[in-house]
């Protein structure tokens, strides 16, 4: 998966920012942590994105986890494509100390 195709002068830094030209994209924060930009009148996820950019191991139907439950934490390093059957089981074995944001 590319997602430098969606805009021709977008950059998608590895550490989850998300940049035009030299201005930095504004992320909009929803209620489950997940971080989304808008690019072209269409929002996109910032951990897409950057594991789209910066992680191997895309395959169709792929979904991207954040290792360390932070939702907030779109750095590539804690990014990891995988099944979406793995996503849920993982969903289902989090920390029992992690509450949605904290």
């Amino acid at each position: 998966m590319n997602e430098t195709a969606i805009h021709p002068h977008h950059e998608v830094r590895s550490d989850g920012r998300v940049f035009i030209g030299a201005r930095e994209l504004t992320k909009n924060v929803g209620p489950f942590g997940y971080a989304t930009v808008c690019l072209r009148r269409k929002k996109f996820s910032v951990a897409r994105l950057v594991a789209g950019v910066h992680c191997e191991g895309y395959f169709p139907g792929a979904v991207v986890i954040h290792k360390d439950f932070d939702n907030s934490n779109d750095c590539a390093d804690n990014l990891e494509w995988v099944h979406k059957r793995v996503s849920a089981l993982r969903a289902e074995s989090r920390p029992q100390w992690w509450e949605v944001n904290d």
